[in-house]
């Protein structure tokens, strides 16, 4: 898989997790190698961000599965 396919790739996962969200920034400055390093780099870190904020989402609904059971289990004793 060459440089163009791995962009290419992000992109579709990046515009996949932030389709309501036009937070993206492009970088248009530099040489063509520097553009793609930067914004490949641009779009890991808003990768890792949304995974950042899914496991907290995930942990919280959890918490509140386990606390809604126990509720439900206290109500049927």
């Amino acid at each position: 898989m060459d440089v163009i396919e791995i962009e290419k790739k992000l992109e579709e996962l990046v515009k996949l997790f932030f389709e309501e969200s036009s937070q993206e920034i492009i970088t248009t400055e530099g040489t063509p190698q520097q553009r793609l390093t930067a914004n490949i780099k641009n779009y890991l870190e808003n990768l890792r961000v949304y995974i950042k904020y899914q496991k907290f989402d995930f942990e919280a609904i959890r918490r509140e599965n386990e606390f809604l059971r126990q509720l439900i289990k206290e109500a049927n004793q």
